[in-house]
C-alpha cells in the first residue's frame, strides 16, 4: 500500500529543480532552443506559437511580431479593443498555418455562431529584390499574404454553400492590381490576393457567396511606416499619392459591403492607373521605372 508524504516544501522543491538542471545539463552539453527570442515574453509567445506549426515557422513570424508588440501589454491590445466593443472577442491565432486558421474560423463559430463576414485583413510586407530577398521571406509573404485567404476559405465555404450565403473581404492592395516598387514577395502575393478574391467571386458567385477586395495604397498603419524593417518601397507608397486614415478606409469597406461591390479603391487615382495599364502597358512600365528612380534611385 503506497503512502503519501507531506508536500514538499519550498527549499526542497528548489534543491530538486537545480539538481534535475545539473542532470539536464550534463547529460545535454550542447542543446539549445530552436526558437529565437531575446528576453522571456519573446520566448513565451514563440512557444505558444510553436504549439501550431514548425519551430522555422515561428522564426520567421516573430520578428515583424516582436518589432510590432514589444511588451505584453502591446500584446493585450486587441483584448482592450474587443472589450471595447459590443459582442467583440479577441482571438489570438497564427494564420500563417492552416492549422491556425481553421482554429481561428472554429473558435470564432464557437463565441460569436455562424459566421456571415470574414475579413481577411492580415498582411506582411517583407522582401525585397529577387536576389537579395531570402527564401524564408517569399514562404512567409504567400503564408500570410495569399494562403492565409485560401486556408481560411477552406474552412467557411461548407457552411457558407450549405447554407446559401456568405461574405468574404479581401485586403490586398493596389501593389495587387499595379504592382509594388522595391518588393517582389510584396508584388507577387498581393496580385494573387487579388486574383483568389476574383476567382471566390465567379465559382461561388452563383451559390450565394459575395466578395469584396480592398486594394488601397497608402494607409496610416504600422507597416507602412515599418521602413527598411519590411517593405523597402514604403517610402514609394507615401510618394506615389495621399496617405489615408484607416477610419476612412473602412468606412469605404463598409459602404462597398453594402452594396456588395467587388473593388474597393480608396485612392480613385488607382482606377485610372489600371486603364493605362490595360492600353497603354509601355507607357505604365515606363512611367513606374522613373517613379522607382525618382524614389529609391534604384
Amino acid at each position: 500500500m503506497a503512502t503519501v508524504g507531506a508536500p514538499a516544501t519550498r527549499t526542497a522543491l528548489v534543491r530538486r529543480a537545480r539538481r534535475m538542471g545539473r542532470i539536464l545539463g550534463e547529460t545535454y552539453p550542447d542543446a539549445h532552443c530552436e526558437l529565437d527570442f531575446e528576453n522571456p515574453l519573446q520566448l513565451l509567445v514563440a512557444t505558444i506559437l510553436s504549439a501550431q506549426c514548425t519551430d522555422a515557422r515561428v522564426n520567421m513570424v516573430t520578428p515583424q511580431v516582436f518589432a510590432a508588440y514589444p511588451t505584453a501589454a502591446d500584446l493585450a491590445g486587441a483584448d482592450d479593443v474587443a472589450a471595447g466593443l459590443e459582442r467583440a472577442t479577441a482571438i489570438t491565432a497564427d494564420v500563417s498555418t492552416e492549422a491556425g486558421n481553421a482554429a481561428l474560423v472554429g473558435a470564432a463559430r464557437d463565441a460569436l455562431g455562424s459566421i456571415d463576414l470574414f475579413f481577411c485583413n492580415a498582411g506582411v510586407g517583407t522582401g525585397r529584390g529577387v536576389i537579395e530577398t531570402p527564401e524564408d521571406d517569399w514562404e512567409l509573404a504567400f503564408a500570410v499574404n495569399v494562403h492565409a485567404h485560401r486556408w481560411a476559405a477552406k474552412y467557411l465555404l461548407p457552411d457558407w454553400l450549405e447554407r446559401g450565403e456568405g461574405y468574404f473581404c479581401s485586403t490586398a492592395s493596389a501593389a495587387g492590381l499595379l504592382m509594388q516598387i522595391g518588393s517582389g514577395p510584396y508584388t507577387l502575393t498581393k496580385r494573387a490576393a487579388v486574383a483568389f478574391a476574383e476567382y471566390m467571386a465567379v465559382t461561388y458567385g452563383d451559390a450565394g457567396v459575395r466578395v469584396t477586395c480592398l486594394c488601397p495604397q497608402g494607409v496610416n498603419t504600422a507597416m507602412l511606416h515599418a521602413g527598411d524593417d519590411a517593405v523597402s518601397g514604403s517610402n514609394v507608397v507615401k510618394a506615389a499619392g495621399v496617405v489615408l486614415e484607416p477610419a476612412d478606409v473602412a468606412v469605404e469597406v463598409a459602404d462597398a459591403i453594402e452594396a456588395e461591390r467587388f473593388f474597393v479603391l480608396p485612392h480613385p487615382e488607382v482606377a485610372d492607373y489600371m486603364t493605362l495599364k490595360a492600353t497603354d502597358p509601355e507607357r505604365w512600365l515606363g512611367g513606374m521605372r522613373k517613379l522607382q528612380r525618382r524614389t529609391i534611385g534604384a
